[in-house]
Formats: structure tokens, C-alpha cells, sequence
């Protein structure tokens, strides 16, 4: 079954940014969950070792289980169209399924490895495409900035920005712990990390890059600290990989204008974001969200215990105070719960999160050297994820809910990662 949920994670990938329809990939990919859910669930049920209620995650996530179908009956009682509501729930649908299917078939560290290999994978192969369609699009002038026409496939308001800050941290720690490297895991490594860093350049997210700067500067402290520069450079050939790589690029941007031009004009966007990182005085962004927050705030105060149910809308207003549109979301991950599921449900959610990161500083503390660096990535890749999200409202989107639901899984089966370490250590 665990091969049906590697097939879900590459076609994951591929799915449209914000799609219009229910297509072939949209049914494909849904598919391969139920048929990895339900055939996990079966198999283990027959084989009576079926992991569903075990430990605090687990005991956890049933009771937010029980408060979102509580919830629900608030959203009924607030009037809320019931295809918002959906919107809503389905990212936590995908949480609790993704963690059911980890908990029961990755149970040891190969199967794990593996898993997460996978996942590196597919961000590449995200990442990949996603830079192949910003450089064979159109360039539209738009102020003193070039975007892109097919923009969206990149861009921040997109629905896989997380795997890519989940990536970045994951890899890092990976490489830090790990005790042998093979030439082609090592080379891929530096590929896939290579290829996210360009991808997340050009998203012109301000939010993505703070994130991947900070889990770039923790990550990078600890690679210097173990490899002493400038050996961990020559470990890994990374002077003849660096070279080669130039080179390849640089020949395909000499003889084409229009590539060149393209790399110009993204570049010139990008340099223009980075600086707003530190420049708010002139931000739409900036006075748009604090515009949102102060509406957000009066909403919750009106009704702080329980909120308005997943899928209740709001008015959103531009910074100079005319009305937008309504909206179901926030721009911040606190505000959204509080708002849509009140104090209750948010103090559930994060007591969740808090004992998620605690079940991998207990797994951290083993000394077997894949399950440590399994770990530590994930409590980094966790951590910057989280950052993030409070910035942009892709908490209520699938990718952060399907990687949340990998970490929970992996985490409830940490002490039997440890176990099966050291049970193999003893042999």
C-alpha cells in the first residue's frame, strides 16, 4: 500500500494550482489515497496490529476529530454554504488520512527513509516544473516589475510553497546525520536543494523567502560545524558538480536572447522582493494585511468560545477601506482558528502541534544517526513551515496538511523507530 501513497506524492505535484474542475489528476490523485487508506486499513485490521488510537498525537486527533464534526453544526447554524465549508474541511480530511496511512505501513527506518526520499523527490520534480513553465512563458510588463504570464505556476499563492521550505529543512538535517553517504544521494542532494533555492528565488514571496533564509542559515551552521569548510565542498565533489553546472547554464543563456532576457527580468523581480523584506513603508501587501487584521480581530471578539465554523465568510477590505469581496480565510494561521473554530478548537490544534514536535524531540534523542537526522529535519522543517504560515493562509491548503499528516505519522511511530534501531544494533 505504501506504494500507492509514493504514486499520490509525485502525482500530487502535478495538480493545478487552483483547479476549476475535477480532473483526471484530481481523481487520480484522490484515488490513490483511498485506495492506500482503505487497503491499509483493511491489511492491518486482519493482521490485528492496526495503530488507530495509541499515544497523546493519536488520543489528540480524535478529539479534534469530535470537535470538527461539532463544528460543522456551527457553520450549519451560521448559514454557511456548504461547498465553502467543504473547502474548509477537506485540507483536515487529507491530515488525517496522510497520518493514518504513515502510522500503519512506515513503521521502521528503511521504510521511512524511503518515504521520505520520495517526498524530496517530488519536490523536485515540482520545483523543476515549475521553473520550466516560468521560462517557456511570456513576459508582461507590469510597473517597474516583469512577471511572468503563467505566473501562478511559481508564484506565492500557490498550493505547494510548503513542501518546498519543508524540503529545504529535511535535507539539511538528513546530511548532517547521516553517517554514509552514496555518491548518487549525495550529488542528488545538492541537485534537489540547488534546484528548490532558484525556484523559491523566484517566487517573489516575501514570506517563502524569510522562511528558507532562516532554515538556510540553521541548516548551513550545522553542515560547517561537522564537514570544516572547505572540506564538506571536496567530500562531495562539489567543485567539479558547481562547475559543470555553470557551465551548462551558462552556454544555454549565451546563445538564447530570449532565455536571457526572461533570467533578466525574473532576477530584477526577485532582487525587488528581497528588498520589500525590509522596506514596509510602501507595501500594499503590508497595510492590506493590517487592514485584515484589524477586521479579523473585531470578528473573533464578538464571538471568541466557539467561532463562526469552517467556511463562514468575511468581508475583505482593500487598505484604502472599499470593499472587495468576501472571503474564508486569513492570512495568518492563529487568526483562521480562532476565527472558524474559536478558542476551543485552536487550543486543541495547537496542544496537537506542541505534542507532534515533542514525539520528534523524543525520537531526536536516539543515537542511531537516520532516525536523529529524520528527526531533526522534520522539527526544522516543521518549525520554518510554521513561520511561514503565519504569514500566508496556506495552512488551509493540501500540501501543508498532507506533509503535517507525514510528520504526525512518523511521530507516533517514533518509539517504534527507536526500538527496531537498537533491536537491529543488538544483533
Amino acid at each position: 500500500m505504501r506504494y500507492l501513497f509514493y504514486l499520490a506524492l509525485i502525482v500530487f505535484v502535478f495538480l493545478p494550482n487552483v483547479p476549476q474542475e475535477i480532473g483526471i489528476l484530481e481523481i487520480a490523485f484522490t484515488l490513490l489515497i483511498l485506495l492506500s487508506f482503505y487497503g491499509t486499513f483493511f491489511i492491518r485490521s486482519f493482521r490485528k496490529d492496526l495503530i488507530c488510537f495509541k499515544g497523546p498525537i493519536l488520543s489528540l486527533v480524535w478529539v479534534f476529530i469530535l470537535f470538527l464534526v461539532f463544528n460543522t453544526f456551527v457553520s450549519v447554524y451560521n448559514e454557511v454554504n456548504m461547498i465553502e465549508w467543504f473547502r474548509g474541511m477537506a485540507p483536515f480530511v487529507l491530515f488525517f488520512v496522510s497520518l493514518f496511512i504513515v502510522a500503519n505501513q512506515f513503521r521502521d527506518t528503511a521504510s521511512v527513509n524511503e518515504l521520505f526520499f520520495v517526498f524530496i523527490l517530488s519536490c523536485l520534480i515540482y520545483s523543476t516544473k515549475g521553473l520550466y513553465l516560468l521560462l517557456n512563458s511570456p513576459i508582461v510588463e507590469s510597473g517597474d516589475i516583469y512577471i511572468s504570464a503563467k505566473y501562478e505556476t511559481i508564484k506565492a499563492q500557490n498550493i505547494y510553497q510548503v513542501l518546498r521550505v519543508a524540503s529545504a529543512g529535511l535535507l539539511f538535517s538528513v546530511i548532517y546525520f547521516s553517517e554514509k553517504l552514496t555518491r548518487f544521494k549525495s550529488r542528488f542532494y545538492i541537485a534537489t536543494f540547488i534546484v528548490i533555492s532558484v525556484s523559491i528565488l523566484f517566487s517573489y514571496s516575501r514570506g517563502l523567502m524569510l522562511s528558507f533564509l532562516i532554515v538556510s542559515i540553521i541548516g548551513g551552521a550545522f553542515l560547517v560545524k561537522k564537514y570544516k569548510l572547505p572540506g564538506f565542498l571536496k567530500k562531495w565533489n562539489f567543485y567539479y558538480f558547481a562547475i559543470v553546472s555553470v557551465l551548462v547554464i551558462a552556454t544555454f543563456f549565451i546563445y538564447s536572447q530570449r532565455a536571457s532576457d526572461i533570467l533578466f527580468a525574473h532576477v530584477s523581480a526577485s532582487v525587488g522582493s528581497i528588498k520589500s523584506l525590509f522596506d514596509f513603508s510602501n507595501s500594499y501587501s503590508f497595510a492590506g494585511r493590517l487592514q485584515e487584521h484589524r477586521e479579523v480581530l473585531s470578528y473573533i471578539m464578538d464571538n471568541p468560545l466557539m467561532g463562526y465554523g469552517l467556511g463562514y465568510e468575511i468581508p475583505y477590505f482593500l487598505r484604502d477601506g472599499s470593499f472587495y469581496k468576501n472571503v474564508s480565510s486569513t492570512h495568518n494561521m492563529i487568526s483562521y482558528l480562532l476565527l472558524f473554530t474559536g478558542a476551543i478548537g485552536t487550543a486543541i490544534y495547537l496542544w496537537l502541534l506542541a505534542n507532534i514536535i515533542f514525539g520528534l524531540k523524543r525520537m531526536a534523542r536516539t543515537d542511531n544517526s537516520d532516525i536523529k537526522g529524520i528527526a531533526n529535519g522534520l522539527i526544522l522543517g516543521v518549525m520554518m513551515v510554521l513561520i511561514y504560515v503565519q504569514f500566508n493562509p496556506f495552512f488551509k491548503n493540501l500540501s501543508y496538511n498532507l506533509f503535517l499528516g507525514i510528520v504526525a505519522g512518523v511521530a507516533v511511530n517514533g518509539h517504534r523507530l527507536i526500538q527496531g534501531s537498537e533491536a537491529n544494533k543488538g544483533q
